[in-house]
Parts: structure tokens; C-alpha cells; sequence
């Protein structure tokens, strides 16, 4: 048996997809096994996966017809054979060592739940911005860790090796909720340690296909706030009861970041009303001259962001038009 188990659920994006794939094709660590879990794709994706399995005979592919995104990461999980999972997103790239890195830290910190990584986030115009998760290699089960979840959950999903029994003994992804990964990782780490490589082994491509982005923008923001706060209620359940007002107040802080970020995505995206309903919500977080400073900080961004993209494909047409 494998010692890892490497699922890549998808949906719609064939080339994302293909990024992916051949990215753990080329890494050097061998033990593993690698399944392609499609969510009922009907944009011709399912047809082209069909034929990458043909090329690539050693990949196998299964199809989840029950459409959503945690439903399908818990499809993953049922499929799981080795005593460690990675779910790998459609739409990142592994970097080198990133599985060999991952079992050997697993294997050498056997109280350690799960490991995960630093990454890269790469934009719209193939910018690449180093994320930092965590600032120590291990933290420990209990307060520590879920301080760290409820503060800034900034973990890249594809960089997270999971012990399977952690799955097995907790359960799976919580559904009909925008951050079932916060809510695993934090039941997670209530009674594992969490551990953490200071390396960028994946690459994270944050685009309009993106699956957070497309929640964000196309959902309805007064759901998902009652989703996130629920959530949030969930997870300071987690803390020990004195430790429960500290981690409201961390939650409050982190929920203000959450919303001002969900304003940005739907601005980017020029849904004007969905991100002025996020500002709104964002209030509730903060008192009103923090709430107008970000207000301001975000509409400058989106600017900022907006015209810088249009410039930029401006180059490129003008490029390929020579």
C-alpha cells in the first residue's frame, strides 16, 4: 500500500486540471497513488479526462455525480487506500519535494495531524505572491493550534497532507458551507498537533475560475454570512470553555478580514452590490472609523488592480499585433 494517497477533485476546468496532473507527474516521490475525482463536469472536461487516463494508464479517474464542493472532497476521502491524503485542487501546481517533504515530516512527528506548506499565489496577470501559514514548524494540539485557525486561517488546501486516521476518527467536510477546510482543520487540531514545512511547494492560481472566488461572487452575501458565522460558533466550541471569550474576540477579527476580502473578490469581479452587502457585513466586526479606513482601502485596491489589468492585456494585444 501506498504511503499517500493524492485525490484531485474537479469540476469544469480541464486545464487547470492538466496543470495539476502533470505536476505531480513530475515529481520525484513515487509512493503514491493518484485518482481524478470529477464532480459531473458538463463542459466536455469529463470526455478529455477519460482520454488523459488512456495516456497515463496508471491514473485512475471516478466521477461524483452528487455536485458541490465539499461533497466532492468527501467523495475523495471515501476513495482514500493509504494511511495519508492529500486533496490536491484542479487549479494549483505542485512545486518540487512537495510530497517527499510532506511524508518525511509526517513520519518523523507521528502527534502531527496534518502538514502543510507555505505556497505562492499567482494572479490574473501570472504575478507570484509568497504566503507564509504559519511561523513555527509544529503547534500544538489544543489552544495553540486553534488560535491559529480561528486568527488566520490563511492554509493553502493543496499544500495539507492529512493522516487519514484524523478522517476516519473525525469525520469528514462539513456541507453547505464556503470554509468546510477551516472548520477540518480546526476539529483537527483540537486534538492533533498541526505541523507546517517554511517552504512554498505549491502554487496557488487565484482566477475567476478559482472555486472560492466563484462562491464568493455568485452566492448570496447574507447566506454566507450566516454560514461563516456559524462556523465561527463552531469552532470557538473547540477552545476550553475560559478560553472561549479570547477566541470570540480573535473570531471577530478574523470574520471583519473575511468580509473586506469577499468585497474585494465580488469588486474584482465588477459585482458592485454583492461587495458593498459585504462591506456592510464587515461592520458588524468593527467599530465605524476601522470599517470606513478599509472601506476606502479596498475600493483603492480594486482601482489599483482594475487598471493595472487593463494595461497589461492593452501590452499584450499590442504584442501579438506587431
Amino acid at each position: 500500500m501506498p504511503k499517500l494517497s493524492v485525490r484531485i477533485p474537479t469540476l469544469n476546468n480541464y486545464s487547470g486540471l492538466l496543470r495539476a496532473v502533470k505536476s505531480i507527474l513530475f515529481q520525484e516521490y513515487d509512493d503514491y497513488d493518484l485518482i481524478i475525482v470529477d464532480n459531473n463536469s458538463d463542459d466536455g472536461s469529463w470526455t478529455k479526462i477519460q482520454s488523459l487516463s488512456l495516456e497515463y494508464p496508471h491514473i485512475k479517474i471516478m466521477q461524483n455525480k452528487q455536485r458541490g464542493l465539499a461533497e466532492n472532497w468527501n467523495y475523495c476521502i471515501q476513495t482514500a487506500t493509504s494511511e495519508n491524503l492529500l486533496i490536491f485542487h484542479h487549479d494549483d501546481e505542485m512545486l518540487p519535494g512537495m510530497m517527499q517533504k510532506s511524508i518525511k515530516f509526517l513520519t518523523e512527528h507521528p502527534r502531527v495531524g496534518f502538514v502543510h506548506t507555505n505556497c505562492y499565489d499567482v494572479n490574473d496577470l501570472g504575478q507570484e505572491r509568497l504566503r507564509i501559514t504559519q511561523n513555527r514548524p509544529i503547534l500544538i494540539a489544543g489552544v495553540e493550534a486553534l488560535t491559529k485557525i480561528v486568527s488566520d486561517c490563511n492554509i493553502a488546501c493543496s499544500s495539507v497532507v492529512v493522516r487519514s486516521e484524523c478522517y476516519n476518527k473525525l469525520g469528514k467536510f462539513i456541507l453547505n458551507n464556503p470554509s468546510p477546510d477551516a472548520e477540518m482543520w480546526a476539529r483537527i487540531v483540537r486534538l492533533y498537533d498541526m505541523g507546517h514545512i517554511n517552504e512554498p511547494l505549491v502554487k496557488v492560481y487565484i482566477r475567476m475560475d478559482s472555486s472560492g472566488d466563484i462562491i464568493l461572487r455568485e452566492g448570496d452575501p447574507k447566506a454566507i454570512a450566516e454560514q461563516w458565522k456559524n462556523i465561527g460558533e463552531k469552532i470557538i466550541k473547540y477552545f476550553p470553555i475560559e478560553d472561549q471569550i479570547f477566541a470570540n474576540r480573535l473570531s471577530k477579527i478574523s470574520g471583519f478580514k473575511a468580509f473586506t476580502t469577499a468585497a474585494y473578490i465580488a469588486w474584482k469581479y465588477h459585482h458592485w452590490k454583492k461587495g458593498h452587502e459585504y462591506m456592510i457585513l464587515a461592520g458588524d466586526y468593527a467599530n465605524p472609523i476601522k470599517w470606513l479606513l478599509k472601506y476606502i482601502e479596498v475600493s483603492l485596491r480594486v482601482l489599483y488592480n482594475s487598471a493595472k489589468f487593463v494595461l497589461f492585456k492593452t501590452f499584450i494585444l499590442k504584442k501579438e499585433n506587431l
